[in-house]
């Protein structure tokens, strides 16, 4: 019996939700078999899964986005394997359970600002020193080291907001966090997060010997969020 994964998504607002079906599609195309769930406020129809989300606004609709995935626990219990990516995500090359998967929590190597930590040390987020620095555009893991790290992730951010402090990064610091204490069993290369080149930073220190970053094919390519129709374009382009 093979694995069973959820992959979760957040479009709430009137933005975010074009990104959706170019995602789904190449989500259905190069990604294992698994359920898609969108935590959404729109009516568009979608071929996922959808649960209802209130647009937060900016910051919480990322900062919270684990309260509202822990408050569907229930419904994700019955997956293997969970994974949050973020709307501008395009899967453009195949991907298997083994090679995202382990015990543990899977995550790329930030590839553009490889040094964003929380610094106050009244911050449950504080990070001292520089350890690796991951971006939380594509955190997953196993169902139970998943839940833990949610679960972490929001007392955490609860216990700073009660404080009156917000991590400067909202939940990717407060993740940075997590693993310096629980190290990723997967800690994926910006090949699974790639950026648009001019945000690109230290390529040398992952990209094969003799491959440029223009040559470079990624597994994910992760596109900024204003640029809803290059999104689509992209995709329709490397399908021809």
């Amino acid at each position: 019996m093979s694995d069973a994964l959820a992959v979760m998504m957040v479009a709430t607002g009137p933005e975010c939700i074009a990104f959706i079906p170019p995602l789904l599609e190449s989500l259905k195309r190069f990604f294992p078999s698994h359920d898609a769930f969108v935590f959404t406020d729109r009516e568009e129809p979608l071929e996922a899964t959808k649960i209802f989300q209130a647009h937060v606004g900016w910051p919480n609709v990322s900062l919270k986005r684990y309260h509202a995935v822990m408050a569907e626990r229930e419904r994700f219990s019955k997956y293997d394997y969970l994974l949050f990516i973020d709307t501008d995500m395009l899967v453009c090359q195949p991907v298997t359970i083994e090679e995202m998967f382990g015990k543990g929590i899977t995550i790329p190597v930030h590839p553009c600002y490889p040094d964003c930590y929380e610094r106050r040390p009244e911050s449950k987020a504080f990070i001292e020193g520089n350890p690796t620095y991951y971006q939380a555009c594509l955190v997953g893991g196993s169902r139970d080291e998943f839940f833990a790290m949610c679960d972490t992730i929001i007392r955490n951010i609860d216990e700073d907001e009660s404080n009156g402090l917000r991590a400067i990064w909202l939940e990717e610091s407060h993740i940075n966090r997590y693993l310096m204490d629980n190290p990723p069993v997967r800690p994926l290369t910006p090949a699974y997060a790639f950026p648009l080149l001019i945000n690109l930073n230290h390529p040398e220190t992952w990209l094969p010997e003799g491959v440029s970053a223009e040559e470079f094919e990624p597994k994910i390519r992760h596109l900024h969020k204003t640029w809803k129709k290059d999104a689509h374009d992209w995709y329709i382009k490397k399908e021809e």
